[in-house]
């Protein structure tokens, strides 16, 4: 019980500094917070570290593989599923001064967004289908 507190403690933290890395608001998310200050999420390295391969090359890159995970999922979460029209949200937090974006209209209700979220989610799809088959023929 101790150590999960003692863990979000530590985690707390190390998103704080990456948003002051990267001199964001507290509304980005942890994942691009550390991704646009590459950083690695500080509990990869922590279990890197519990197998005592620590500096094994090998190890390090199943580590940065395991962050790439992480990244594709919570990318297309945020992207596409989090939190609809990003203006509107940080409208809400009172970053922007209207939830519109001004491409004329483009994005400016919620089936314009939904159309354009499906539309990248198609691409995001066909392009991890593409590099897994790019992977396999090597």
């Amino acid at each position: 019980m101790k150590t999960a507190s003692y863990s979000r403690q530590w985690k707390a933290v190390y998103r704080r500094c990456a948003l002051r890395i990267t001199s964001s608001f507290c509304t980005v998310s942890e994942e691009a917070a550390l991704v646009v200050a590459g950083t690695i999420p500080i509990d990869l390295p922590a279990a890197e570290r519990r197998t005592g391969s620590t500096g094994s090359r090998t190890q390090r890159s199943n580590t940065i593989e395991a962050w790439q995970r992480r990244w594709n999922n919570a990318t297309h979460r945020a992207m596409i599923s989090g939190h609809g029209c990003f203006k509107e949200y940080l409208h809400r937090f009172k970053h922007e001064p209207n939830p519109y974006y001004d491409l004329c209209g483009m994005l400016e209700n919620q089936s314009k967004w939904d159309a354009k979220a499906n539309m990248a989610a198609g691409i995001l799809k066909d392009l991890r289908r593409r590099e897994r088959s790019r992977r396999s023929e090597s």
